[in-house]
């Protein structure tokens, strides 16, 4: 299965990814072949870096774990193509449109059966550009994002709950302010706390590496698989969604 990260902070980070590392938590290594990309906020608008190679070979990747781009607000995936999808740009996560003048951003880990063909789940002024179901959904997802001015979590439930009745359902959303994480049956919890005496200090999380911070610190990390052994990670339950901004929940349904 693909891998999926997030992070929102309360004060902007350094995160640095060790790409082999990370896909490694989640088990399959070497099936992890397809492709990578990370959306970091700054602002409404994102740095976007995506790649259809494996991120262990890869000079992109390579450059991106050796610059430290600050943020508050980072996700991230890497991809393990299914079906007859093909390995291509187009097709790798994250996905990202402008709405009212805010980068939206998406990642998807797992399958929605027949919906590109299906009257129920219709488009509006968003196509997609490749051809996964993740990109179909997202664009579904995007004429409620449209009326609404944005990202409403109220609004969007319905919606992703209808998702995951047509297959997997871990999501994640983002306009650069909240960030959105819907849970199926991969995707965990952590809510961290750093005082101000932890002042820039540099956390590794198993392959997900965040410091260089300035003053009291709050972090909540989304992952598919917890990243350490050592901490409380919550395991969501199917259906679950939060809403997480400056590394706080603040609300869950």
């Amino acid at each position: 299965m693909c891998e999926l990260f997030a992070m929102s902070a309360l004060l902007p980070t350094r995160v640095r990814f060790s790409f082999e590392i990370f896909a490694r938590r989640g088990g399959d290594t070497a099936d992890h072949r397809d492709g990578w990309g990370v959306a970091l906020y700054d602002g409404a608008d994102c740095y976007l870096m995506r790649e259809p190679e494996p991120a262990a070979a890869s000079p992109m990747a390579l450059c991106f774990a050796t610059h430290h781009v600050r943020s508050r607000l980072v996700l991230s995936h890497i991809r393990k193509a299914t079906g007859e999808i093909p390995v291509a740009l187009a097709n790798t996560h994250p996905f990202t449109r402008e709405v009212a003048g805010r980068r939206i951003c998406f990642a998807h880990n797992g399958q929605f059966d027949g919906i590109r063909d299906d009257p129920a789940f219709p488009l509006g002024l968003d196509r997609p550009v490749g051809e996964t179901d993740s990109e179909h959904a997202f664009c579904h997802l995007l004429r409620e994002i449209r009326a609404a001015g944005g990202l409403d979590p109220a609004r969007l439930k319905p919606h992703f709950d209808r998702l995951r009745g047509r297959g997997i359902a871990n999501l994640l959303l983002a306009d650069g302010e909240r960030l959105l994480a819907y849970a199926d049956n991969r995707m965990h919890l952590l809510l961290r706390h750093c005082p101000a005496a932890e002042e820039g200090a540099v956390r590794d999380l198993g392959g997900v590496t965040f410091g260089g911070f300035h003053g009291e610190q709050y972090v909540a990390l989304i992952a598919s698989v917890p990243l350490t052994e050592d901490e409380a990670w919550e395991r969501l339950e199917p259906g679950t969604l939060v809403v997480l901004s400056k590394g706080r929940v603040v609300a869950r349904e």
